[in-house]
């Protein structure tokens, strides 16, 4: 009998410890999700955090731009106004300087005259010039009373540009170098050589803020063509533009 109730004894202790066994496992499964879920929680905080510190905000400008001729007279247009289709964005906008590249696309005839491009009146014109002006400012931006921004920038600008024949001309029109096409090849030629691509620009401007996102104001913008100007061309090719800007 005694011998009967030691061996239930024995059985007893034995399931009871495999019983508690199993019963540990799912405490300590359950431990490691809770661990997951809050290193998951930090992850999505510091992701927000990252966002919080490198803001971007996109903005379109419309800004009428004029392109000084110092040379405008019987042989070439005067300063052409051209309209360009512009759009940038803005890094770092919770910080007093930000960056704020942008590029404006326009167009605008030519033609070759005594070893020159000159702005061209439609009837005139030899070449269509495309413009593909990049801006690289750094941008000072101050607020007043959450309502009111001030920006003032300064950087690099690069006018990439590509020449084609006007629609109408054929390369074989006469030109002052020959041909319509020789012209076009001058032309396209000036625009790169002795840097002429390279500009300043320089740009002030008044924000008001409607909200968090949307802001909309006047902007001013020169460029000065360093290029022209370190090549005895003066302020020939001088950009200045005025118009409305509209940041979200």
């Amino acid at each position: 009998m005694k011998k009967k109730l030691y061996a239930f004894i024995i059985t007893l202790s034995i399931f009871s410890k495999l019983f508690c066994t199993e019963s540990a496992v799912p405490e300590t499964t359950e431990g490691t999700v809770s661990e997951t879920v809050t290193d998951t929680g930090a992850t999505s905080e510091n992701a927000d955090v990252t966002k919080k510190e490198f803001p971007v905000n996109f903005y379109l400008t419309f800004e009428p731009s004029l392109i000084l001729n110092t040379d405008s007279g019987e042989n070439s247009a005067v300063s052409p106004v051209v309209y360009p289709v512009s759009f940038g964005a803005m890094f770092f906008g919770n910080k007093p300087v930000t960056f704020q590249p942008r590029l404006s696309f326009f167009a605008n005839y030519y033609l070759w005259y005594d070893g020159e491009a000159y702005p061209a009146e439609i009837e005139n014109r030899t070449a269509t010039v495309f413009h593909f002006l990049l801006d690289l400012p750094a941008v000072y931006r101050f607020t007043l009373k959450d309502r009111h921004s001030f920006e003032f920038g300064l950087g690099p600008a690069f006018d990439f540009t590509v020449t084609v024949l006007s629609h109408g001309v054929t390369g074989s029109d006469s030109g002052y170098t020959g041909s319509a096409d020789s012209d076009t090849g001058e032309i396209r030629w000036s625009f790169w050589k002795n840097g002429r691509f390279i500009y300043i620009t320089t740009q002030t401007a008044y924000l008001f803020n409607f909200s968090k996102k949307l802001s909309f104001g006047p902007e001013f913008r020169f460029y000065l063509p360093c290029g022209h100007l370190f090549s005895g061309d003066g302020f020939n090719h001088s950009i200045f533009s005025l118009g409305a800007k509209i940041q979200f």
